[in-house]
């Protein structure tokens, strides 16, 4: 990671060196989550784990869509092709950098959906009543219609392995998709 900012902390953490326009786009991103976090409190967040990864999609979305968006304007100013490739990055195995990025695709989705519907105000409005559930990023006329899933009730058996959320998301990852996409995304709306 070249930046990060923690909610509540008040601090934000850079990697040395030379402030690259990658690295300025960091900058950008990271402020967004503290300017975010002054406005709606980003640790207050303590849901389910399905919403847990709503909520960072949320949040995650709306600083990547800022970060695009100031990218966008850099270049068109300063005749920019693309960022340079950070040479010192390693790649993750493809199942866990589907993970790992998951929640900056479908929350950049997400806000860009709200941004369109509502403008500014509909994304704050989602800090105060942030998605319960990946199925209401990745199918957001739920979240828009206020039309939440039912949760079903687990029932814990001696044999019990595991008790949790398993949302749509980590369903869609876990079946095998090996990158995610706007067209992969599209093709588990009609399920």
């Amino acid at each position: 990671a070249l930046g990060l900012y923690l909610p509540g902390s008040d601090a934000m953490s850079l990697r040395a060196g030379e402030l690259t326009i990658e690295q300025q786009a960091t900058v950008v991103h990271e402020l967004v989550h503290a300017l975010t976090d002054q406005h709606h409190a980003l640790d207050r967040f303590t849901p389910t784990e399905d919403a847990a990864f709503a909520c960072r999609a949320l949040v995650e979305g709306d600083a990547s869509v800022v970060e695009n968006r100031w990218f966008r304007s850099v270049v068109s100013t300063n005749n920019v092709a693309e960022p340079p490739d950070a040479t010192d990055y390693q790649p993750l195995p493809e199942p866990m950098e589907s993970d790992a990025v998951a929640p900056y695709v479908l929350g950049s989705m997400f806000v860009e959906l709200l941004l369109a519907q509502g403008g500014w105000d509909a994304v704050d409005d989602a800090y105060s009543h942030p998605p319960a559930s990946s199925a209401e990023l990745m199918q957001p006329e739920r979240f828009l219609n206020q039309d939440p899933l039912v949760p079903l009730a687990a029932t814990r058996t001696q044999d019990t392995i595991w008790a949790g959320s398993f949302g749509m998301s980590t369903i869609f990852l876990t079946l095998g998709q090996q990158t995610l996409t706007r067209s992969s995304v599209a093709a588990t709306q009609s399920v």
